[in-house]
């Protein structure tokens, strides 16, 4: 009985026990999906995530890969376009056909992506060379697209459409220049714009990288420019450029501003494989013409801080504000504020820059393999040395002819031409722009007044018998020619001591060597030209002094200055005839015997916008242009002060120069003792001579 009562219950118990097993299976099956789902879910979003990762690096390589082919371009296209305008600037340069093409910018970009290798996969022969076969290679790199080369030309720069300018579509820039009398809503985003009432070559400054006289400001941008426009449309007050190279040590600078925008994108043309969201920049490119205006500057290689013979400037030099040379270096202790060049800076240890050293750079080392730029910069601080070379996106070009600059005889433009030029009238078949290269390089082309030898006693003697003077009258150059010898058509040239000879300013002289010499009166000139009824000194302002050497008596005053003709500046205290300034250029020896331009400017005639601190003279600005000056015309020369600026163009850039190496008039340099110089920079137009060495300064930026 107790065996048949316990078999049920053992049986039922069984029954409970395998239920309970089962649903504990079901469990586990659960919990095993739900943790594979949720780790399946994580492996899909790891995966998503690492392909947008790959996918951001592929793009910002990308991206990389295109702004250093923008850069390497950009880089390229300021070293190819000024030769470029100056090729604008030839004769002949608008009826060649062939000529004129080459000098468009389509060729220019052309030319850069080549020269940049923008434009330019690995080629098969390259990569064979690295051991690789082309067929085998999957490629990679940007410049690989559906055509097989980069981007057609009018795709990678487009033009872009300010309130102002105008574009002509492919191949075209916008350009800064408008219509005089159309409506301007100066865009701040943008570059001050200049004006031309010349529609051909207004025009034509869309296609081609051209400057022209005829290019200026007027009085719609008076506000955004520093000056009166209506008194300096040539030349004004303008911001400097943000950028490594400093011309100046201010925020401003005496220049006027040609410029043209574009849009560069070298992605476009990619996009519908790379997926890549656009990045069109719009660039600013930028010609500067700056006339020369710092204390001191050298178109060559030049010394600052000491003579020749080791003396140091010291207190005899004062020196306010920056200086310029080729290539750089200084001497001893030198103050100054800042110093740019072409080709680098050798510091001395003892130079300060506003009181203070720069220190991190080896004495007479090049400054710019320190850091100290850098942490200048990061400081909001304009670095006192520059170098156009070190600059990046920039290039500092002087206008340097050589002796050419003091010749009117060198490159020599017809009469008619010359004429014509002074007031920008060339008919636009001669050259792209009415500017011409052999004008707008020369200053003795440029001067109003000229004055030419044209016949000498015999090729022994190089005594002048015969000179032509041209002058403006009623806007138009006049000639008359004086002659000791009756030339047929010309005027006696009356002896220096008969009575009209006393109010004639050119007089025959002969030097204490037995050397002929042409003296020029400066008090006698512009009464002189009064007489001829000639324009006011304020447009015959400047005077060339030259030999017609193409005279097969007269010889080249280069080739020998102690034999041939020279100059003696006579009475030459008093410029105040001359209110907007006076130029000489001559390419003959010149002689100061006295002073120049010693006599201050009244309040009532002083140039417009200037305001000379109260008690200070402010004299006619003038220049002086001659490839060898004498000071003094005796054996011993007399004391000798300088005030306002001295250039040099130099001929020789592998040798350096003193700009303060004066000689007298025996040829000897000069005691340094004898020397004080008052050293200032240019900070407005109205201190500009009529004459002066010229320096394109050429940068790009994106627009912001």
């Amino acid at each position: 009985m107790k065996h048949s009562s316990t078999a049920p219950s053992h049986r039922y118990s069984t029954r409970i026990n395998s239920r309970t097993s089962l649903r504990k299976g079901f469990a586990s099956i659960l919990t095993v999906f739900s943790i594979g789902a949720f780790l399946l879910l994580i492996l899909i979003s790891m995966y998503r995530t690492t392909i947008e990762s790959q996918r951001t690096v592929r793009n910002n390589s990308l991206r990389g890969d295109y702004q250093h082919r923008e850069e390497a371009f950009l880089r390229a296209l300021i070293a190819n376009t000024p030769n470029v305008t100056i090729a604008t600037m030839q004769d002949n340069s608008w009826p060649n056909s062939a000529l004129r093409f080459s000098l468009r910018w389509d060729p220019i970009i052309i030319k850069s992506l080549l020269q940049s290798n923008a434009s330019v996969a690995a080629s098969d022969t390259d990569l064979a060379t690295l051991g690789l076969t082309p067929a085998n290679l999957r490629k990679g790199h940007t410049a690989d697209n559906a055509n097989g080369t980069l981007i057609p030309t009018n795709v990678v720069l487009r033009s872009s459409s300010p309130n102002f300018g105008s574009s002509n579509g492919s191949g075209s820039f916008t350009t800064g220049v408008s219509s005089v009398g159309s409506p301007l809503a100066v865009n701040p985003e943008y570059p001050v714009p200049l004006y031309s009432p010349l529609n051909a070559i207004r025009n034509r400054t869309r296609n081609y990288p051209t400057i022209c006289h005829r290019f200026e400001y007027n009085t719609d941008v008076d506000g955004w420019v520093g000056a009166d426009t209506t008194a300096y449309p040539q030349f004004n007050i303008l911001p400097s450029p943000s950028s490594h190279f400093s011309y100046k040590s201010t925020n401003t600078l005496v220049a006027k501003h040609n410029w043209w925008a574009f849009e560069l994108d070298f992605a476009r043309e990619d996009r519908n494989l790379t997926a890549l969201a656009g990045n069109a920049k719009e660039y600013i490119y930028s010609l500067y013409e700056i006339p020369s205006q710092l204390a001191l500057s050298s178109n060559s290689s030049a010394n600052f801080g000491a003579f020749s013979d080791g003396t140091p400037w010291g207190a005899q030099v004062n020196l306010q504000g920056a200086v310029f040379a080729e290539t750089l270096a200084t001497t001893g202790d030198f103050a100054v504020d800042a110093v740019s060049s072409r080709k680098g800076a050798a510091i001395s240890a003892g130079t300060t820059f506003n009181n203070s050293t720069i220190t991190g750079a080896a004495v007479g080392s090049n400054p710019m393999q320190s850091e100290q730029r850098e942490l200048a910069e990061s400081n909001d601080q304009t670095f006192p040395i520059s170098s156009s070379s070190d600059g990046g996106k920039v290039a500092f070009i002087p206008i340097n002819r050589d002796i050419s600059f003091y010749d009117r005889f060198a490159g020599r433009l017809s009469l008619a031409d010359a004429d014509s030029i002074q007031e920008q009238q060339i008919n636009v078949g001669i050259s792209v722009t009415t500017t011409r290269w052999a004008y707008y390089s020369n200053g003795a082309h440029q001067c109003a007044i000229n004055l030419d030898i044209i016949g000498v006693i015999s090729d022994t003697d190089q005594t002048a018998t015969t000179i032509q003077l041209r002058y403006f009258r009623n806007g138009a150059k006049q000639s008359t020619t004086y002659s000791t010898v009756g030339v047929a058509g010309s005027v006696v040239w009356p002896d220096s001591t008969s009575a009209s000879g006393l109010d004639f300013p050119f007089h025959n002289e002969i030097s204490s060597n037995g050397t002929p010499r042409l003296a020029v009166y400066m008090d006698r000139l512009a009464p002189f030209l009064t007489t001829l009824n000639a324009d006011t000194p304020d447009i015959n302002h400047s005077i060339s002094v030259n030999a017609d050497y193409t005279d097969v008596f007269i010889r080249d005053p280069a080739t020998d200055y102690d034999t041939t003709n020279s100059i003696v500046l006579k009475n030459a205290e008093d410029f105040t005839d001359y209110t907007k300034g006076f130029s000489l250029v001559t390419n003959m020896r010149l002689i100061l015997p006295g002073s120049v331009n010693t006599t201050p400017l009244s309040d009532a005639n002083l140039p417009e916008g200037i305001n000379p601190v109260a008690g200070e003279p402010f004299y006619p600005p003038t220049s002086i242009f001659s490839p060898q000056k004498r000071f003094g015309d005796r054996s011993t020369a007399s004391n000798i002060t300088i005030n306002g600026q001295i250039g040099s163009i130099g001929q020789d850039s592998s040798t350096f120069s003193n700009p303060l190496d004066l000689k007298s008039g025996t040829n000897a340099i000069l005691d340094p003792d004898r020397i004080a110089a008052n050293l200032t920079s240019i900070d407005h137009p109205g201190e500009l001579p009529p004459i002066n060495m010229m320096n394109w300064m050429i940068t790009i930026r994106e627009k912001k």
